[in-house]
């Protein structure tokens, strides 16, 4: 990155974390222009997200300060762009997720949903994060609660091609009983519940017996 352009990226990110929200749109319209002008060279985000992630980590999640900086998490993920969600995946799908991670995947599901297959560490993520939870219970209700509404989000944008795929993985909860882990059942079922609110319409005739053809949950 020239001289030039790390100056802008310099004044894009102390623009970016005032309280002005025109001038945080404006300067954040300024990165995008950077993301695709310096496609080669040094990735601009890492001028301004590392602060942003700094900032909202000190934050507490009940706090004005929270909220501002998850949101300009948010605003930069809207920019839905190969470049930012290449950025984004290896920092917000890292389990366990944080709580800003959850917070901004969820708000930005409509991003990171259709893409989710296209990643290697995201392609079996409901699966993931159902077996980490079944492991790591002792990580708190609220937590547990903020990742599953997380993956709820995610599910219900997930790409058509890839609903069987998700479904199977889902459904494969259902198929081997455990009277010892009923939060495994929970879990998948919480999961599948938005889902079908979502995207019951789009269901064809296999995919709906997959679900038919599964043990009842009530057999656990």
């Amino acid at each position: 990155m020239c001289i030039r352009d790390r100056y802008m990226g310099n004044i894009t990110r102390d623009i970016s974390l005032r309280d002005d929200t025109f001038l945080r749109r404006t300067a954040f319209k300024v990165l995008d222009a950077l993301l695709h002008k310096l496609r080669d060279n040094t990735n601009p985000l890492e001028l301004i997200v590392p602060e942003i992630i700094r900032k909202v980590k000190l934050a507490s999640q009940d706090s004005d300060d929270y909220e501002k900086y998850t949101r300009m998490l948010e605003e930069i993920v809207a920019f839905n762009s190969k470049e930012v969600i290449d950025y984004f995946v290896p920092k917000f799908f890292t389990l366990p997720m944080t709580n800003y991670a959850n917070d901004v995947v969820a708000s930005t599901a409509e991003v990171f949903g259709p893409i989710l297959y296209q990643y290697s560490q995201t392609e079996d993520i409901f699966k993931q994060t159902i077996n980490f939870l079944l492991k790591n219970q002792d990580i708190g209700e609220d937590q547990i609660q903020a990742t599953l509404y997380c993956m709820q989000q995610l599910s219900g944008h997930i790409p058509a091609e890839k609903v069987h795929e998700f479904l199977d993985s889902i459904v494969d909860y259902f198929r081997v009983p455990d009277e010892k882990q009923v939060s495994k059942t929970y879990y998948s079922l919480e999961i599948l519940k938005h889902f079908m609110q979502e995207r019951c319409q789009e269901l064809s005739e296999d995919k709906i017996c997959l679900l038919y053809t599964s043990p009842s949950p009530r057999d656990s």
